[in-house]
């Protein structure tokens, strides 16, 4: 059965009532990867094979493919060793990810050529709107790729594209959105009954969108992808690419890897994590399997914010609060983070991302609309 990590985020609705939970890349070496990192065991037709042969192999390939369950720190580390490994090896590399939507290709070479902060680039990028998975889990791969020039694509098709399709389905679309969708394939049979158990098994059903209009979102996500990543290998024909996205949009072949196969000229190789008790057979060419590791504990204000309006409210706060320590209430409107202009939760998430426990941070409140104060909060 596939993962939920097969359903984007951007399907769901966003969650702009949520505790300000953020963390640092603590454990993290100075190379990105993690103190004490073992390397995942490698299956490859129902044997298991050493390390350095699967990665050697994959040096002949235009396009690697490597699913992740999106909250799985030890999957992101298994993509990084990937992505060191074929750099390493002298691979002219690029990295395509499904964590980054397409129109905001320009921010993200920006922060690849060192032009903007992280903050700004998930501020800029809307990756806390778009997204919503905690960003360290992705952090070491995009400081690896800025450290060493390696360009990054924005994958994933605009979320104001999925949402129309999610509302109208793939025939409906009137022309500015039906221009936007790639050549898409509805030939594969076994992939759409996959996606219906996903649907029926998260109790979907009777809850939003039909199932037509999720099956409708997931091909624009799986073509639009396989479009985009195809385009870029096509007018740089001396790179080849490593691609990391859900689980569910790489195993059996049927989200991205077949539809990227049929626009590429050049061997296209996939990769998948799977778990001991999983039936894995034809998931993917090798099968990764892994220890889970955990990020370290987030800093926390202990507050739920609402976004609107231009302005981020505290909609309440927990027991423990470090802003309630503080002095800080309930409906105030936080307008700045150390000395940052807030309009909306994202913006709170982007600026605290790499905070943990004992950090101190400036907030600056808007009371009773007229009342401005400032409170020194050291995070819990």
């Amino acid at each position: 059965m596939i993962g939920i990590s097969l359903i984007n985020p951007g399907f769901l609705p966003a969650l702009m009532a949520i505790g300000i939970l953020v963390g640092c890349t603590a454990g993290m070496d100075s190379g990105g990867s993690k103190q004490g990192y073992q390397k995942p065991q490698v299956r490859h037709e129902q044997r298991i094979i050493p390390y350095a042969e699967f990665a050697d192999r994959l040096g002949s390939a235009r396009a690697i493919l490597v699913g992740e369950t999106h909250d799985r720190l030890d999957h992101h580390l298994n993509q990084l060793e990937i992505i060191r490994h074929l750099h390493e090896s002298g691979v002219s590399l690029a990295i395509g990810m499904e964590a980054f939507q397409q129109p905001f290709q320009p921010r993200l070479d920006a922060y690849i050529a060192g032009r903007i902060d992280v903050t700004e680039l998930l501020r800029s990028t809307e990756y806390y709107e778009r997204w919503q998975y905690d960003f360290r889990l992705y952090e070491p791969i995009l400081d690896y790729a800025r450290r060493h020039r390696i360009p990054v694509l924005a994958l994933n098709p605009p979320r104001e594209l999925t949402e129309q399709v999610s509302r109208d389905g793939l025939d409906r679309l009137d022309g500015r959105f039906a221009a936007q969708l790639p050549e898409i394939d509805r030939s594969d049979d076994a992939y759409r009954e996959r996606l219906r158990a996903v649907f029926e098994e998260h109790s979907m059903a009777g809850h939003g969108p039909s199932f037509e209009a999720f099956y409708g979102v997931q091909l624009v996500w799986d073509e639009g992808m396989a479009a985009a990543a195809a385009d870029y290998l096509a007018r740089h024909t001396e790179r080849s690419m490593v691609i990391i996205a859900g689980r569910g949009h790489i195993d059996y072949g049927s989200g991205i890897p077949h539809r990227l196969a049929r626009r590429l000229n050049g061997e296209v190789l996939t990769v998948t994590h799977v778990d001991e008790e999983e039936d894995a057979r034809e998931r993917a060419d090798y099968l990764l399997q892994s220890e889970a590791v955990h990020l370290p504990r987030r800093g926390l204000l202990g507050v739920l914010v609402e976004s609107g309006d231009g302005a981020a409210r505290i909609a309440s706060m927990s027991d423990d609060s470090a802003a309630g320590a503080v002095g800080m209430q309930a409906d105030d409107v936080i307008v700045a983070l150390d000395r940052q202009k807030v309009e909306r939760f994202a913006d709170l998430r982007a600026m605290l991302w790499d905070k943990r426990p004992g950090d101190q941070v400036s907030v600056t409140v808007r009371r009773n609309t007229d009342q401005t104060l400032d409170f020194d909060v050291v995070l819990r």
